[in-house]
Parts: structure tokens; C-alpha cells; sequence
């Protein structure tokens, strides 16, 4: 991540900067987490910290790097080979793992990597939003189509899920933002990937019973729901940042709510309890907020992140600085949405960062969220194309835009 974060770095025309909008939301935004890190005194995980930094970082790498080009057919090439390779590690994982012999329905490849399939999925989504965003001939588009069905049954199969809602999500907005021959294609798209998750699901119909039916019950220990805030109270030093944790752990014990059982397995009844916990703590998070992963010591699942980054700002960085987040992706996002109905390329980077967004409302971690300030940046760099066009390029793009 260091490496090709600092080769989009470097390789940006910085000699055509601009100030953008969205530049300034950016920088505001980046002077609330700071802020918020002062008043809380920094005493957050220093791997979080870094991976946050670096996340950041991929805003300015991406800026300037929007161009005339559009789509490089390299990128489907290298996409579509990562998809490909995961598909292959994958498929003889299922077999051995059919029956959930680990406790998780996703096949764990090379006997470690429980996730792999998720991160392989992404991949897909990208070839996917890529295949509907550029020109392709005939026989290009029926290859396209078909790999990319082939590899959504696959992941399907791995018990994949919410990937594919942001995947469709994103095609979503490629259909909307395409002329009537691009419509089409994305429409089959869509269609046929619906098939594939389908015929993934119906292979495996056992698992989402066991992994969704869940009915939390009340555990018959009175424990506390934020019994865990304890350990976090003693973290923190600042006199703001005891008295917002204090007011956490009184309100609850008025409240008298005890945690329920929660079958780690379930995976909607986790996010269901993490919700709760999240706007139980909301309303007391403040201006800068409770700290970054403090919510880690707040919530009934021990150790377990909101999985929504606007959430998770809103509550450990505060309100300021998710209002600002929600401003810049609002700005980028409407920018975008001009200038997608003609540019290829403003509609696979509208695409691309509904993506990321939709997956981060669904597994989004703030540290880890580089997709959606990499796709920021890119779209602020899209909107400054007029001053690195020239002659009928620079004039079709002003066209578009006005």
C-alpha cells in the first residue's frame, strides 16, 4: 500500500494544481481529525493511526491523476487476472469446507485467509464497473460478461453478500449515467450477475439459515451493556474525554439494559447490536468525539467496529468531522454526476467511489477506507480536466460540464 500510494504520488502533474472545492472540504476535514486527536489525547491503536495517515494519503496521490485517456485496457487486464487467480485459489477450498467445518461460511484459502474471497470480490467489482464504462466491441462485451459471471457464481458460492449489493449498486448508477447502447450492456450485467449470486446461494441454500437466523435472546447475567467501558475510562487522561466516557456509563447504568447473547456466527444480529450501541452512544459524541476506536470498548461485541464509517466519525471523531465527510462526498459525488453522462471516465470514477462508499456503510472502518479517498481525489482531479485538455477534448468537456 506505502509503495503504489507513493508511485500515485509521485507520478501526479502537481505543476497543474487547482483549487477545488472539494480540496477545501478535504482539508478541513483532515483539521477535525487532528483536533480530534488533541482533545483526546491520540491514545488510539498506533497501527490504526498509520493505516489512517496512509489512507489520507491516497486523496492528494489521486488528484491529479485523471487524464484524457480514460480507462487503460491494463487495468481490465490486471483486474480480471486478480479475479481470476482468486477464483482458482478458492474453488478447491470449497469442497474441503462445504459443510462449514471452521464455524465461518467463507472457504479459508491456503488454510489462513478467511477473507480472501471478500478481497477477491472486490477485484470483480471493479472489473465489472470498468467492462460498463468503457467501448468495447461484440465478442469484447460477451467475454467480459461471461467472466464475470463465472466469477460471481464462484464467490457467490463462498458465501459472499454485501460486496455484491455495492457491486450492483455501482452498475446501478452506470446504467443511469449511460447512452442507450451502454444501458443495455450494463442492464445484462446486472441481470446476469443477479443470476450468478442465485445459482451461488441455491448451491450452498443450507448456510444463510445458520448464519442469519439467529434470534437474540437476554443473557440472565445482569451485566451492563458498556460494562466494557472500565478498561476505557482508564485509557483516557483529558478532562473532556473522562467526562464524555462518564456520561456513557451513567446513562447505562440508568438505563439498566443488560447485553443480549449474540451468536457470533450471525452476522445481521451482530451488525443489529452494534447498531444499537453506536446511536446509544451518538447523541454524547460531541463536537470531536470519544476518540478513534474507543467504540472498540463501548460496544457489546467485544472488540467489533461499527462497520460504518460515517457512523464510526460521527461517534469517534465527532460530529464536525462526519458532517464534513458527508459534505465532500455529497460535492464529489453531484460533480461527478454532471459530468458523468458524457465521460467515460467521470462515470467509472462516479461508479468506483459508489462502490467504496456502499461497502464502507457495510464493512467500513475509517483507517482502512483508502478506496473512498482514493476515488475523492480522483474526482476532484476530474472536475480540474479543462486545465490539462486542449483544442476539442477541453471543448467537449466544458460542453458537458456547463
Amino acid at each position: 500500500m506505502v509503495g503504489t500510494t507513493l508511485a500515485l504520488f509521485l507520478c501526479s502533474r502537481w505543476s497543474k494544481v487547482t483549487i477545488d472545492p472539494c480540496d477545501v472540504l478535504f482539508g478541513l476535514f483532515i483539521g477535525c481529525i487532528v483536533v480530534s486527536f488533541a482533545v483526546n489525547q491520540g491514545r488510539s491503536d498506533h497501527k490504526q493511526i498509520f493505516l489512517l495517515m496512509l489512507s489520507l494519503c491516497a486523496y492528494p496521490s489521486a488528484r491529479l491523476f485523471a487524464g484524457s485517456k480514460g480507462i487503460a485496457p491494463s487495468f481490465l487486464f490486471c483486474t480480471a487476472a486478480i479475479a481470476i487467480v482468486g477464483a482458482a485459489l478458492t474453488i478447491p477450498a470449497l469442497p474441503e469446507q462445504w459443510n462449514d467445518s471452521y464455524g465461518r461460511p467463507h472457504p479459508v484459502v491456503f488454510g489462513e485467509f478467511g477473507a480472501a474471497t471478500i478481497q477477491f470480490t472486490l477485484s470483480l467489482g471493479f472489473l465489472a464497473i470498468a467492462l460498463v464504462c468503457v467501448q468495447l466491441t461484440r465478442r469484447q462485451a460477451t467475454w467480459g460478461a461471461a467472466v464475470v459471471t463465472a466469477l460471481t457464481i464462484v464467490f457467490a458460492t463462498s458465501f459472499v453478500r454485501f460486496s455484491f449489493v455495492a457491486i450492483g449498486t455501482a452498475l446501478a448508477f452506470a446504467w443511469l449515467t449511460s447512452s442507450l447502447r451502454g444501458r443495455n450492456y450494463a442492464a445484462t450485467m446486472i441481470g446476469l450477475m443477479i443470476a450468478g449470486v442465485i445459482v451461488g446461494n441455491v448451491a450452498r441454500v443450507e448456510l444463510p439459515p445458520r448464519f442469519s437466523g439467529h434470534v437474540p435472546t437476554v443473557a440472565p447475567a445482569p451485566a451492563l451493556a458498556f460494562i466494557p467501558t472500565i478498561a476505557a475510562v482508564d485509557m483516557r487522561t483529558t478532562a473532556v474525554a473522562d467526562e464524555v466516557v462518564r456520561i456513557l456509563v451513567k446513562t447505562n447504568e440508568e438505563n439498566r439494559k443488560p447485553c443480549p447473547t449474540i451468536d457470533l456466527q450471525d452476522s445481521i444480529a451482530i451488525r443489529k447490536q452494534l447498531y444499537l450501541d453506536a446511536f446509544g452512544i451518538l447523541p454524547n459524541a460531541g463536537l470531536f468525539g470519544i476518540g478513534m476506536d474507543h467504540f472498540l470498548g463501548l460496544s457489546c461485541i467485544k472488540d467489533s467496529q461499527v462497520h460504518n464509517t460515517i457512523l464510526q466519525v460521527a461517534i469517534e471523531l465527532g460530529w464536525t468531522t462526519a458532517i464534513l465527510l458527508v459534505a465532500l462526498l455529497v460535492r464529489a459525488g453531484r460533480s461527478l454526476w454532471l459530468l458523468s453522462h458524457c465521460s467515460r471516465e467521470a462515470r467509472f470514477a462516479l461508479c468506483g467511489l459508489v462502490f467504496a462508499v456502499t461497502l464502507a456503510m457495510g464493512h467500513g472502518r475509517i483507517s482502512q477506507d483508502f478506496l473512498i479517498f482514493l476515488f475523492l481525489g480522483y474526482a476532484a482531479g476530474i472536475k480540474a480536466m479543462p486545465q490539462i485538455l486542449t483544442g476539442a477534448a477541453e471543448e467537449e468537456f466544458v460542453r458537458c460540464s456547463s
